[in-house]
């Protein structure tokens, strides 16, 4: 049986630099990568600048084929995962919609993952800090966003997640530790 780990949060929040932390234990998802893959299979003009396309993701999901697409996304680059008995992270910003998690969800299940343990997790450090991530990592226009330009961003992320089962946590660190013990694993990264 896995155990499915949900990681959400704002972009620039951690969620990528925990996930990878976390390879050693876990089998990563990155769901924006496999969410590309899938646009692209749907949408042959999609370039892989679009990852940041809100509009795109959210007209993906209307596509009849979107499931399938996610599947066979899922299983082009993830199909090691269909052997794998401990737990998988899934991470990405665009889960904190339940239509994206459903549709992710719908695609695993295709694929035979079992998912009957799962944990829904917010990492949502300070507007503060996202900046900083964000500025350290300068990927295409987000270096130039504003600290206030960030807080905008939060609140709006933040509205979309308050009405759902996310347990909210402020630092990756914290957050690591969190998962370990959910999936049973020690600091010495054994079970």
């Amino acid at each position: 049986m896995n155990h499915i780990v949900y990681i959400i949060g704002a972009s620039g929040s951690g969620k990528t630099s925990l996930a990878l932390r976390l390879a050693r234990i876990a089998h990563v998802i990155h769901t924006d990568q496999l969410a590309l893959i899938a646009a692209m299979r749907l949408c042959p003009f999609c370039k892989p600048g679009s990852a940041g396309d809100w509009g795109l993701w959210q007209a993906l999901l209307q596509h009849t084929s979107a499931i399938e697409a996610l599947h066979y996304s899922f299983l082009q680059s993830h199909s090691i995962c269909l052997s794998f008995k401990g737990p998988i992270i899934i991470e990405g910003t665009i889960l904190v919609w339940e239509q994206w998690r459903s549709a992710l969800r719908a695609s695993l299940a295709m694929a035979g993952i079992d998912m009957s343990k799962e944990s829904l997790l917010w990492l949502d450090p300070s507007p503060e800090e996202i900046h900083r991530n964000i500025r350290q990592r300068a990927r295409g226009n987000e270096a130039q966003l504003s600290l206030g330009q960030i807080q905008e961003s939060c609140l709006r992320y933040s509205n979309l997640v308050l009405d759902q089962p996310f347990d909210k946590h402020s630092s990756s660190s914290g957050l690591e530790q969190v998962i370990k013990g959910l999936v049973g694993v020690s600091d010495a990264g054994h079970p």
